[in-house]
């Protein structure tokens, strides 16, 4: 009998044990869970949970996954709950500072109140995407320090002679430090040459080389004065076929510039004002067909890619500024085939360059424009024509620029020009990966 009460006894025992693991307010044991590394990481969310490897005969009424940026992150703290427990369980957190380390833990809760815990882990949230700029002047010597090396005045010399620096015939240095330029300065088709030409200083500190056709002038503010007095040039009215007098600056740009395709904007801004356009042409010769004064501006773009079918071709990149018998600028697109340099010349919509203004009141104006979708619409309008259908935005170089008066009429015409710039813009986006244990 004793023997039968003390089997009752282990028994009575060992089912007040099993009570105790779940069913009793005291000393309620507690589910093991693992907490699961974190994944699809980013900036400011990851997705986070865990495993119950044993319920311990727990009813789990809840499970999720707490954070903080301490070890050991509890639910007093910030948690999410999945909506539905299973085994294995996840969720989305979100609202995560970016590059900070967190902590995370599993947790579970029973009916009876009690809260488990899995093992602490961390992650490593993801720098915020950050765009930086690569930008890259392209056109040098802005300010015009350091002079321009001067051409001659027939352009068949410098073709037959081998470029432009084996045949200039004098630099203008604005009495520098006697760098070589990196601008040209073309006198096309002058009676007169700026070679020798003594220079001078006036009152105000303005520098000058002058003949009895042009005049080039540097102020103290970097801006630089560009005159032709074609009255000088003409003793009558240009007739068709016949060349006129032209006072350029043309700089190379074979080093410093990339692919079109390469860069993500072509920022090109200038500032320029007409001092004087005065038609000098006598009573009835002005034909606006043969005569005006222009001052364009000319990128060249070269198919600089050996692989392609239209390796070597060109095109004139026009940006239309000031037209004596335009006052009011273009609100179309031109492309022309131009028979002296065999190349064929698009130019952007001039109200696009300048905005809405008129560039015959002397007053300073400012071009400001990205480039690029304009040469890849460049490049769309001269396929319409049927060329360059094998020339992408990737296999284009711009090579050289030009500006300046062309005068094919008997007009005295000058202008500034300051603030010249070219600036290929490359956005580089910077990251860091993300990590955990």
């Amino acid at each position: 009998m004793k023997r039968e009460k003390l089997f009752l006894l282990k028994g009575l025992i060992l089912v007040i044990l099993i009570s105790f693991s779940c069913k009793d307010d005291i000393m309620p044991a507690l589910p093991r869970l693992i907490t699961n590394a974190a994944l699809e990481i980013t900036d400011s969310s990851a997705i986070c949970g865990g495993v119950i490897t044993d319920d311990v005969g727990c009813e789990i009424l809840q499970a999720g996954v707490c954070w903080g940026l301490d070890t050991l992150p509890d639910i007093e703290g910030q948690k999410k709950s999945v909506d539905m427990v299973t085994d294995t369980f996840s969720c989305l957190i979100t609202g995560l500072l970016h590059d900070t380390i967190y902590h995370i833990r599993a947790w579970a809760a029973t009916r009876q109140g009690a809260i488990a815990y899995g093992n602490d882990m961390f992650f490593h949230t993801r720098r915020r995407d950050t765009v930086r700029e690569e930008r890259t002047e392209i056109i040098r010597d802005a300010s015009f320090e350091k002079g321009f090396a001067l051409t001659p005045r027939d352009p068949a010399i410098v073709q037959q002679g081998g470029g432009f620096d084996k045949t200039y015939v004098d630099t203008l240095d604005f009495g520098g430090d006697g760098s070589h330029p990196v601008w040209m300065l073309a006198q096309w088709y002058s009676r007169y040459n700026l070679a020798d030409a003594p220079l001078t200083e006036d009152g105000e500190g303005v520098l000058t080389y002058a003949d009895d056709g042009k005049k080039i002038a540097l102020y103290p503010d970097h801006s630089l004065w560009m005159e032709v007095d074609a009255s000088r040039e003409y003793d009558s009215a240009r007739v068709n076929g016949q060349n006129w007098p032209a006072l350029l600056i043309a700089q190379d740009f074979y080093q410093q510039s990339p692919r079109v395709g390469e860069v993500d904007r072509l920022e090109f801004t200038m500032e320029l004002k007409i001092e004087k356009c005065v038609n000098m042409m006598a009573a009835g010769t002005y034909n606006t067909n043969l005569h005006t004064a222009q001052s364009p501006f000319y990128f060249i773009l070269v198919n600089n890619n050996p692989a392609s079918d239209d390796y070597g071709q060109k095109i004139w990149f026009g940006l239309p500024s000031y037209d004596y018998r335009y006052p009011i600028l273009g609100y179309s697109e031109i492309v022309l085939w131009d028979i002296g340099t065999s190349m064929y010349i698009y130019d952007v919509p001039a109200n696009r360059i300048w905005g809405n203004i008129s560039l015959h009141d002397g007053a300073w104006h400012k071009a400001k424009i990205d480039l690029k979708p304009w040469i890849v619409r460049s490049l769309e309008a001269m396929r319409e024509k049927g060329v360059f259908r094998n020339t992408t935005p990737e296999d284009l170089k711009i090579t050289g620029m030009n500006f300046g008066w062309e005068t094919p009429g008997t007009f005295d015409a000058a202008l500034r020009v300051k603030g010249m710039s070219l600036i290929s813009v490359k956005l580089v986006r910077n990251t860091r990966k993300a990590g955990g244990s």
